[in-house]
């Protein structure tokens, strides 16, 4: 998104909303007692967007912490996300090889292009559910939590999906984007083109 931005700075007029998971205002971070891990990542792209994405909703840390778990929810979650996740991000699943390729177009380009073709209408979503939304650009990283997003993402009403930006995170950006291919190839959507994003932080 901080590429984005710094290569079309007008595109903040355009889009109607940036919802980011990242962050933690009045809890400690989940890496350092300061640091939230998403924002960890890459903190100077994400204070770049803080500063210039005029309509940006921060899903925090703090969120995650209003639902309470006990220890033994807790272990059973992380039993569950560790076999789920697997090598590959999607449990070690063998999807079929996708029928076609990641766009050549840059994420970059596309998100531009989205914004100014759907200006004041688009909303890009780093990874999450989405509600009753617009044209939609969704960022995934990989794993079972981005899929379900995807799933997610193409079930909501009135909105539709025009794209997805595979980034790095917990795979590498050119598996992400390959898994992403395999899961949108799964759920009957070879319609949605995926582009790749960023495979490592700005720094």
């Amino acid at each position: 998104m901080m590429v984005t931005l710094q290569k079309d700075p007008e595109i903040e007029n355009l889009i109607g909303n940036v919802t980011l998971m990242g962050g933690a205002l009045v809890v400690p971070g989940n890496v350092t007692p300061y640091t939230e891990a998403n924002i960890n990542q890459d903190p100077e792209a994400a204070d770049y967007v803080f500063k210039h994405a005029k309509h940006l909703v921060m899903v925090g840390l703090d969120v995650t912490l209003q639902t309470l778990l006990t220890m033994t929810d807790n272990f059973e979650t992380m039993q569950v996300s560790m076999d789920i996740h697997g090598k590959n991000g999607i449990g070690d699943v063998e999807l079929p090889t996708p029928s076609r390729s990641v766009e050549a177009q840059t994420a970059v380009d596309f998100i531009i292009e989205a914004a100014h073709k759907y200006a004041d209408d688009l909303v890009i979503v780093p990874t999450g559910p989405l509600t009753n939304l617009a044209e939609a650009c969704l960022d995934l990283d990989t794993g079972v939590d981005d899929a379900l997003a995807l799933a997610y993402a193409l079930a909501t009403p009135d909105s539709d999906l025009i794209g997805v930006v595979s980034s790095f995170g917990n795979t590498q950006v050119n598996t992400a984007g390959e898994n992403t291919l395999k899961l949108l190839e799964l759920l009957g959507r070879e319609d949605v083109p995926v582009f790749i994003g960023a495979a490592h932080s700005s720094k």
